[in-house]
């Protein structure tokens, strides 16, 4: 009898046993599958953001040739004013004034990144690339905000200062229908002073815009190499 008793009691540990590896099993095949969706909607998200981060980078490459053609001319202004006051005609201070005194205007694609940032941030497992898609738009605010300080100088005191000599409509067309005091536009000493303000602003506006650059080059760098090791 208690043979019969001991051999019975050995059976149902044993059942125990076998019904907690079952589930402790099951636990485990359910976090694989768990864990193996996790990853995969995170190869999600940073293809994500890598398809926004190399359309902005196509963006910001074409912005980066306007605006150091629009900083070369603001430094050739200068120099007409300094050097050619008088015997400028005014085919060559129209070629310049299109250019030296416009601002670019940088618009990326920010949207999927900042949903992505409010609502899906936490699967990306990788600190480093979590902090850098967080800091992306921040740098872009940076930048947009010498940019506004740039258009600013641009609307509210360059721009003003020209149209006293210049009809804007001869600029932008062929017409000669408003005459143009060319001499007096380039030897105006607060036009002048306007143009050197532009300049030194334009290293940090030129420092900024390089910084954003950047900082969206090493991201898609990092998430690339994040997806391959995957």
């Amino acid at each position: 009898m208690e043979n019969k008793t001991g051999k019975y009691f050995k059976y149902a540990i044993g059942e125990i046993i076998l019904v907690v590896i079952g589930i402790l099993i099951a636990i485990a095949i359910n976090n694989w599958n768990e864990n193996r969706k996790d990853r995969k909607t995170e190869n999600q998200v940073l293809q994500s953001v890598l398809v926004d981060l190399l359309s902005n980078e196509e963006i910001l490459k074409k912005s980066e040739l306007k605006i150091d053609r629009q900083i070369n001319e603001t430094r050739l202004f200068l120099e007409l004013m300094r050097d050619e006051p008088i015997d400028s005609s005014f085919h060559k201070v129209k070629k310049l004034i299109a250019f030296s005194s416009e601002v670019e205007d940088v618009q990326l694609n920010l949207s999927g990144i900042q949903i992505i940032i409010s609502n899906k941030i936490g699967l990306i497992t990788n600190d480093s690339i979590k902090r850098e898609i967080v800091q992306y738009p921040v740098f872009f605010e940076g930048y947009k905000e010498q940019e506004n300080l740039m258009r600013e100088l641009k609307n509210n005191r360059i721009r003003p200062k020209i149209k006293e000599y210049i009809s804007l409509e001869n600029i932008a067309t062929s017409s000669n229908n408003f005459s143009s005091n060319v001499r007096g536009l380039l030897s105006d000493r607060t036009l002048a002073n306007d143009f050197t303000d532009r300049k030194w602003e334009s290293f940090e506006w030129r420092e900024d815009f390089i910084r954003l650059r950047k900082h969206g080059q090493d991201l898609i760098e990092m998430i690339e190499k994040e997806l391959n090791r995957k």
